[in-house]
């Protein structure tokens, strides 16, 4: 099947035979009423889950049905994500993608204009040409650690994106990689500046860009012809402290020493790492609505203005409450002792 095949097709679905090798990139890109593509068991190439196809082994996301809405979450084991794999899926409005993903490649998002917002884990070491190219409901990007590169046109004309975060493994950006995003007001770089390429943020005319004290490469009042600061990275908070109550626990902590130069944000992170959205200004807090008899472990990270910053040690509260059970004889007889579960 070849290169865009079935492209445009008003189908709602499509059955893979046994005796196809080969299905070409988009081959169902913008077939806007496609919600299952099934693939013969017998294929060996090939092999569906839940109407998505994959290559045999579960290495590859190749393509996905354009007419599928609302969420979709890639399974974890696929390590890529193919050329034009969800392409012009428009009613698609959000993307988990899991850390056993390495690459996403090219167009892979191409036009998903209902797209608004993707986390990319710190597995994926290079982000594809025109990967989320005119996804223009896309408002903010995060790329975890791990990147080293971003494509040409990757987020090209994404008009809603408003801030991106560039992590310190970042060495290239392609060209026009950021062109035509009007609404992008802030770019937020971790580590050194990184080769860039042509026109990589033209038409971004409100665009600042913020760089760690200390980094090389970057050039005040301005750099690649736009507003340029320092922000100063605030230390850890010291010294975090829990009490345990019924169903709840009370946090202090002191101030970090380097206060970043700019307004502290401390948020609360608690369990497996997440962090609970409001943020604080003040060094103690109070969470409620926990489960009695669970332990819970705290952390606090301080932020600067950016965004970025370290968080505290963690700790680890004793259980809330101790229930005790008296557990009688089933059969209803009398004993002169009783066993109590703690």
């Amino acid at each position: 099947i070849g290169d865009v095949a079935f492209g445009l097709c008003a189908m709602t679905s499509i059955t893979i035979p046994s005796g196809v090798t080969y299905i070409g990139i988009g081959a169902f890109s913008y077939c806007s009423s496609l919600t299952e593509i099934n693939v013969d068991s017998e294929n060996i190439v090939y092999t569906t889950i839940d109407g998505a196809v994959y290559t045999r082994d579960f290495s590859a996301l190749t393509h996905f049905p354009s007419g599928r809405t609302g969420a979709f979450i890639v399974p974890y084991g696929v390590t890529s994500i193919g050329a034009w794999a969800f392409s012009w899926c428009i009613p698609l409005t959000s993307i988990t993608i899991p850390d056993s993903v390495t690459s996403i490649g090219d167009y892979a998002f191409l036009g998903c204009t209902s797209l608004t917002s993707i986390v990319i884990p710190d597995s994926v070491t290079s982000i594809g040409d025109s990967a989320f190219y005119y996804c223009s409901s896309l408002t903010s990007v995060v790329i975890s650690d791990g990147a080293t590169s971003i494509g040409e046109r990757a987020f090209g004309d994404c008009a809603s994106l408003t801030s991106v975060t560039i992590p310190d493994s970042v060495t290239s950006i392609g060209d026009y990689a950021f062109l035509g995003c009007t609404s992008l007001t802030a770019m937020i770089f971790k580590g050194d500046a990184p080769e860039v390429g042509y026109e990589w943020i033209d038409g971004c005319d409100q665009l600042m860009v913020y760089y760690i004290d200390g980094a090389n490469g970057f050039v005040t009042p301005t750099w690649e012809g736009r507003p340029c600061f320092s922000l100063s990275k605030p230390g850890a908070p010291t010294d975090l402290a829990a009490t345990a109550g019924d169903g709840q626990v009370s946090l202090s902590w002191n101030a970090p020493e380097n206060d970043g130069g700019a307004a502290i944000e401390y948020y609360i992170v608690y369990q497996n790492g997440v962090a609970l959205p409001d943020h604080l200004t003040s060094t103690s807090a109070v969470i409620t609505g926990l489960t009695d008899g669970v332990e819970y472990t705290f952390a606090v990270a301080a932020k600067n203005s950016a965004g970025i910053g370290p968080q505290s040690e963690a700790v680890t509260t004793s259980p809330f409450k101790i229930t005790v059970q008296i557990i009688s004889p089933v059969d209803g007889s009398y004993y002169s002792t009783r066993s109590i579960t703690v």
